[in-house]
């Protein structure tokens, strides 16, 4: 299960999938990203890659070249060509640029995380201030040891850490950092891929051939299951909260087809 999952992961960050939205049934979407009632998905169509941003009032607004959506407000971070660019989605004004072998942003202005792969073929979660230009480092992961993509909102990071048989999903404040407490864990399948909002944080855990989507507040209490997925051919797998809505990437490994859905958590 992980060996696959985590080809799942390398395929979703590589390639990309159509269009977002605030109901279920998004066929072609990835990777959806949401901040209050705004949702950004990942997109590939005949003019390729490409990152729609979708806000009640406003028409659908298309980045092209643009992968794996962040967004934080009026803000949007996608990766590009060179690395990772941050624009004001509505207007496209550039905010801020951080090049070199990046994937997976999280935003939380003036702070960015992202997943900087390394030489070695390891990983490491890093955290920048786009506004000092100061760098940290929260996780390393050697080789064979995925981190996931990370939530950063309201002074919090999250990521997961999956290795071999083991998953964790792991929370810790950005001013101290360090490794932080463990939210969720597993020896028999994934913890993977939060998300955070409105004190809660949202994540996909697999186990055989079944998928859930569960929620639960940060500081603790009842883990609520949004959504079920039982099918030896698909599974849940990115994610993304909104201020009412939870959304998460239903992928076909088989297929290489994603599908945005989503459901009301209040």
């Amino acid at each position: 299960m992980l060996r696959s999952a985590l080809a799942v992961a390398a395929v979703l960050a590589a390639a990309a999938a159509p269009a977002a939205g605030q109901q279920a049934g998004l066929s072609g979407a990835y990777d959806p990203a949401a901040s209050g009632a705004a949702v950004a998905v990942g997109v590939l169509d005949a003019g390729g890659p490409a990152v729609v941003v979708r806000a009640p009032g406003a028409g659908p607004v298309r980045y092209e070249g643009a992968r794996a959506p962040a967004l934080d407000g009026p803000r949007l971070a996608y990766v590009d060509a060179t690395g990772l660019r941050v624009v004001a989605w509505r207007t496209g004004k550039e905010l801020a640029r951080v090049d070199g072998p990046l994937s997976k942003p999280a935003i939380d202005w003036p702070r960015i995380a992202y997943v900087r792969l390394t030489p070695s073929g390891g990983q490491r979660l890093e955290l920048r201030n786009l506004v000092t230009g100061v760098t940290r480092l929260v996780a390393p992961a050697g080789r064979g040891i995925d981190l996931g993509r990370p939530a950063l909102r309201g002074g919090l990071i999250a990521w997961h850490v999956a290795a071999g048989r083991r998953s964790q999903i792991r929370i810790t404040s950005v001013a101290r950092l360090g490794a932080g407490r463990v939210v969720a864990s597993s020896v028999t399948g994934l913890q993977v891929n939060p998300s955070l909002s409105d004190g809660r944080i949202l994540w996909v855990e697999q186990a055989a051939s079944s998928s859930y989507l569960r929620l639960r507040p940060i500081e603790g209490g009842r883990v609520r299951t949004l959504a079920t997925l039982n099918s030896p051919n698909m599974i849940l797998w990115t994610t993304a909260l909104g201020h009412r809505r939870a959304y998460v990437t239903r992928w076909a490994p088989t297929r290489g087809r994603g599908q945005v859905v989503s459901r009301a958590w209040r």
